[in-house]
């Protein structure tokens, strides 16, 4: 038979227990907490910490749909884990800078699997997509696959329950819980700047990571000029002095208009805005105009925004009509999208703006096909040029890449809608301004999103923003010869053309980090009218981490087992308890070019296994924007490792030159080095894909069950060289996987490295 009659042994038994921290306050950024102690008490006896699991439910909140770390999941929320034992006084394992520590092994350690069941139970997001988050929904009555999206998403309660990922709390030892008399577990909590991010990253975060706009008239942004030119739309002709591309076509200028009068235009019957008379021709026609996005004054209704191929009729009901005269009209040209830029808008109008799909690349055929609908020649309208300069275009490292589309058959599939990766969100300031970051101006309050579907020219899609102006409201604007606020003005022959479009360089739109870390409120806009825009404008980014608890599985000893264990702790030999953890040591690296040399803080260790050395960037490390638990090559060639009396090792630099590339190249040394230090520890490599991404060196000393007694053989120091293209200081984290010996005997307690 395979298995005896009678077996040695009975079976040991096993039952798992929950043990709660000191402090059961739920947890947020800010509530005054940011460490959890709890006690693992003596009469546990024995602990087998691998099937042993933390248990938390994690709900997030604020705007852009902030996660914890897509590279380290849960884990992400600790930096520090410190063990001692019952007493408080013999410190058995202490893990600094613990989520950076796990963004690498979960990189190296992935697969579908392991993918599948981090997501189930560690709390790990791993795409940057905003459809199927783990942490938040769309509103009920609302989907990304068409439609509109005009609520904020749902923050769902996520519970992870997995064990802490260090050689203590992950170990398929049976720990002598008794014989320690009792370990006392410290978690200190990370700065939630630096421990969550958004689920599109830097995507449309700031200006520099501005996403670009569709190419239409922004109406409304004042220049040094009052005539047409260089801010223009251009056609085709000289730098500089090219004529600008009109927003609107002739209809007819009408009878009996009066200069500098400002009139009602509407569109369908409803007043969309003002026009103020700038030129007039011998009947009082309508030559010159400057218009004003206004939206209904009494801020009551939400009128439309004029798109293309709309009709506005001037001076018609509900506003003042020219005396005895006839009215003057005038039609969007197809491809235009004039909206206000809050200077004169308001509340009452929702202003729509549609975003670039794939920066641009998939329009350019339809741009080029308008020339005569925008009035003849070939427009030179390329993709913003300084995106694929500043990101490379198209690369691992550009935020704007187009991830594996979910699109259906209704949507284009090279687009960002509905494939969701949205860096918008309901409630959001939005900002936008030129390429080069001059003119910017504060739009308004992000009331939406919904798809923009091009008119004219085929099938091309993308996002658009439903935009609310924060604006107040202009007083006297519907009554004639009241002055206007002073605006660009149009110099052709009955042209609307003051606005400020894209330049050659393009336009782009952004909102800033600050006000969604703290939120804001609406200055303009009636809460009364939208306290759901309201609500979702103020809510700050935080976490709310409750229902904290370790499910200790308990293992029943035969009392055999447990009587040795302890007489050997009363004995003047003692019980020796082998465990592998790990030393973490920091080093700040300048910015400069050229050979560095850092010493690696190592005293005492006589029994070492590798080490990994992760260069973090220092600029990075305070902002949700930021995958700041990520090691960064910027420009790192070479390294290598020199340890002591052993001199450098390996032999020869180990070449990394090619991790700083937009799609970072694998090469053979670095991968081999990287393997053999995970192997040493403890972490099974079944991965490779992004190792760039997520950058850091390493060396191993000794395989598994074997040791190097550094001690002894001198410094430790790594050497690197790096290029002149790097960009930020480094904040280098070492971390040394080594054995410690604990002897615990009638002497007391003894914890050797």
């Amino acid at each position: 038979m395979d298995m005896a009659d009678s077996p040695d042994a009975m079976p040991v038994s096993s039952q798992t227990l929950s043990l709660k921290p000191e402090n059961q306050n739920n947890l947020t950024k800010s509530n005054g907490s940011r460490n959890i102690r709890l006690h693992i008490p003596d009469y546990i006896k024995y602990w087998l910490p691998s099937q042993s699991n933390f248990s938390f439910n994690l709900t997030m909140s604020g705007r852009g749909c902030p996660i914890p770390s897509r590279d380290a999941g849960m884990h992400s929320l600790f930096n520090v884990v410190r063990s001692h034992d019952g007493t408080g006084s013999h410190l058995l394992e202490e893990v600094l800078q613990y989520n950076t520590l796990i963004a690498q092994q979960f990189l190296y350690t992935r697969s579908q699997g392991v993918d599948a069941g981090r997501a189930e139970y560690e709390g790990q997001q791993l795409n940057d997509s905003c459809d199927e988050n783990l942490y938040w929904a769309l509103d009920s009555a609302m989907a990304w696959s068409g439609g509109t999206v005009v609520a904020p998403p749902v923050a769902r309660n996520v519970n992870c329950l997995a064990p802490l990922h260090t050689k203590l709390y992950d170990t398929e030892s049976y720990i002598p819980v008794e014989a320690i008399g009792g370990i006392r577990l410290e978690l200190q909590l990370d700065n939630y700047l630096r421990s969550i991010e958004y689920t599109t990253g830097s995507l449309a975060i700031g200006q520099n990571n501005a996403c670009p706009l569709y190419p239409m008239a922004i109406l409304g942004v004042p220049t040094s000029s009052l005539t047409t030119g260089g801010f223009e739309l251009p056609a085709v002709g000289g730098a500089g002095g090219e004529p600008a591309v009109p927003l609107f076509s002739y209809g007819t200028p009408g009878t009996n208009y009066i200069l500098n009068n400002i009139y009602s235009f509407s569109i369908g019957g409803t007043v969309g805005g003002y026009i103020q008379v700038i030129a007039i021709d011998g009947a009082g026609g309508i030559s010159a105009a400057e218009i004003y996005c206004l939206g209904d004054p009494t801020g009551t209704l939400d009128v439309p925004q004029p798109v293309q191929n709309d009709i506005l009729v001037i001076g018609f009901e509900p506003g003042p009509a020219p005396p005895l005269g006839t009215a003057a009209s005038l039609t969007v040209l197809g491809g235009c999208l004039p909206i206000g830029d809050g200077r004169v808008a308001n509340h009452a109008q929702n202003l729509r703006i549609p975003l670039w799909a794939e920066n641009g690349a998939g329009t350019m055929t339809n741009l080029q096909a308008k020339a005569v609908v925008f009035g003849g020649g070939a427009l030179a309208i390329p993709s913003p040029t300084n995106l694929a300069t500043r990101f490379g275009a198209n690369t691992l490292r550009d935020p704007f890449r187009n991830p594996t589309p979910r699109a259906s058959v209704a949507y284009a599939p090279k687009g960002c809608y509905p494939n969701c990766r949205m860096p918008f969100a309901y409630g959001d300031r939005v900002y936008y301004s030129r390429i080069d970051g001059s003119g910017e101006v504060e739009l308004g309050v992000c009331a939406g999103m919904e798809e923009y579907f091009e008119q004219t020219g085929g099938a091309t899609q993308m996002p658009m923003l439903i935009i609310k102006p924060d604006r107040p409201l202009q007083d006297g604007v519907i009554s004639n010869a009241v002055a206007a606020p002073t605006k660009k003005v149009g110099a052709s022959p009955f042209v609307v053309n003051q606005a400020d479009t894209h330049l050659l360089e393009g336009m782009q739109v952004y909102v800033k980090d600050a006000d969604r870390v703290d939120g804001f409120n609406l200055v303009n806009i009636p809460v009364a009218d939208y306290a759901g825009l309201s609500a979702a404008a103020g809510q700050a980014v935080d976490f709310l981490m409750a229902d904290f608890e370790y499910q200790v599985k308990q293992i029943d000893m035969p009392d055999s087992v447990s009587d040795r264990d302890l007489a050997a702790t009363n004995s003047g030999a003692g019980l020796q308890i082998d465990l592998e953890t790990t030393q973490t040591s920091f080093v700040n690296v300048a910015q400069i070019a050229g050979p560095t040399s850092q010493l690696i803080s190592l005293p005492l260790l006589t029994k070492v296994l590798g080490t990994i050395s992760v260069p973090l960037n220092q600029n990075e490390q305070r902002g949700l924007e930021f995958l700041s638990l990520r090691g960064f090559a910027d420009g790192m060639t070479s390294y290598q490792y020199e340890v002591g009396q052993a001199g450098l090792t390996p032999s020869r630099p180990v070449l990394v030159d090619k991790s700083s590339l937009g799609n970072p190249l694998v090469q053979a040394q670095a991968v081999n080095e990287k393997m053999k230090v995970c192997d040493s520890f403890g972490y099974a490599v079944s991965n490779l894909n992004q190792v760039g991404m997520n950058f850091s060196v390493g060396r191993q000393f000794s395989r598994p069950n074997m040791y190097f007694d550094l001690m002894s053989a001198g410094d430790l120091i790594l050497n690197s060289q790096y290029d002149a293209g790097q960009t930020s200081p480094k904040l280098f984290i070492h971390f040394t996987s080594h054995l410690r010996s604990i002897n615990i005997s009638s002497n007391g307690m003894q914890i050797m490295n």
